[in-house]
């Protein structure tokens, strides 16, 4: 047991990404600790004696952060969990962690091996806290949100009803634009290589200059690896046949924009004949708060139809919602640090048993 790397004896250091010297890159390839490389910040983390080598000055120094004991575990929880990243609960921190596990492991054998427990319990309790708790957090981003409302799925065909933008060197694609060109290939294809199915998004607009400006940016986004699929773009004159065509529809033109283009808009989708396709009006009116104005308020019941409101309500169940998440993690997480730090051997068994301590008064403990 002795040597060990423990809750008790972990020790942790964080700083940015900016502050790595020549120095800190070679101690870390010698295989001092282990360590996640995330794209913002750097950690090492370790026993005492394993981090006293390491070439920067902890104590003068306030851009280096040294947690210790309990602090510097549930740094590590909220890492590997996903709970410190822009999109909470992604798996991507935790590949990092395991491979600078991996690294660590592959430079010095011998004293990974005193590591192992550690590591298999963060990975465990990350695990837990990923899966059970932050698998409730949900994105509140207004595309990401249109998108799981508009019921889009793998093999679907959509088409968007694009917009643009004022720039410095004049129009250019619109954010949300090109924002659900993205998450219609990550709907498609999450491994992002799109094994040839291209051509299933399509893109128009009432204006062929301003659909042309559309063309030529979405082809730069392609040859810059931005946009991975081939997109077609559509006569908005045919809007009604692409109506029936496509599963999922967007439009990002704000309401009252075009008076006329509403109308066809609306015509085109109250005489289709198919009934099992959506469109998701993302954009509104930006002068009314991204609300429904003109026709398209009484438009707002069309069948398939989801008007801006729609996401905009989902916006605040989610973010109520998440901050309940966000509340829970802290408990749970303060709760497994605290159960590690005092010694014992299966942390989560003593949680799930406090849990079903509210539905039974005499449960027998799992670990008894």
């Amino acid at each position: 047991m002795d040597g060990k790397l423990t809750a008790r004896n972990l020790q942790l250091i964080r700083f940015s990404q900016g502050l790595v010297t020549p120095e800190i890159k070679q101690w870390r390839d010698e295989g001092h600790c282990s360590f996640i490389a995330p794209c913002c910040d750097q950690v090492y983390y370790g026993r005492p004696e394993d981090l006293e080598t390491f070439p920067a000055n902890l104590n003068g120094d306030n851009r280096f952060k040294l947690e210790e004991g309990i602090g510097a575990y549930k740094f590590l929880l909220e890492s590997v969990s996903g709970f410190l990243s822009e999109d909470v609960g992604e798996t991507h921190s935790r590949r990092q962690f395991i491979d600078g596990w991996r690294r660590f492991s592959a430079n010095n054998p011998n004293v990974s091996k005193l590591y192992q427990k550690l590591v298999s319990d963060i990975k465990k309790d990350g695990l837990y806290l990923q899966e059970e708790v932050l698998g409730e957090h949900k994105n509140t981003k207004r595309v990401s949100v249109a998108r799981d409302l508009s019921g889009q799925k793998k093999g679907d065909d959509v088409l968007i009803v694009g917009e643009v933008k004022d720039g410095k060197k004049g129009l250019k694609i619109a954010q949300y634009t090109r924002d659900i060109i993205k998450l219609s290939e990550n709907c498609q294809d999450p491994s992002g290589k799109m094994q040839g199915r291209d051509n299933f998004i399509k893109v128009t607009h009432p204006d062929s200059d301003v659909l042309d400006v559309l063309r030529r940016d979405i082809q730069d986004l392609k040859e810059n690896g931005q946009v991975r699929s081939e997109v077609d773009f559509a006569d908005f004159s045919e809007i009604g046949k692409y109506f029936e065509q496509c599963d999922r529809v967007y439009v990002d033109l704000a309401m009252g924009k075009d008076m006329e283009a509403d109308h066809i808009m609306m015509a085109a989708w109250g005489s289709r004949n198919r009934q099992d396709n959506t469109m998701t009006h993302i954009r509104g009116n930006p002068n009314t708060r991204q609300e429904s104005t003109g026709l398209w308020i009484d438009f707002c019941d069309a069948y398939g139809f989801i008007p801006p409101e729609g996401i905009t309500d989902e916006i605040g169940v989610r973010s109520q919602r998440n901050r309940e998440v966000i509340a829970e993690f802290g408990l749970k997480a303060q709760r497994i640090v605290e159960l590690r730090f005092e010694g014992e051997r299966n942390p989560l068994a003593i949680i799930r048993h406090e849990e079903e301590c509210d539905q039974d008064s005499n449960p027998e403990p799992p670990w008894a």
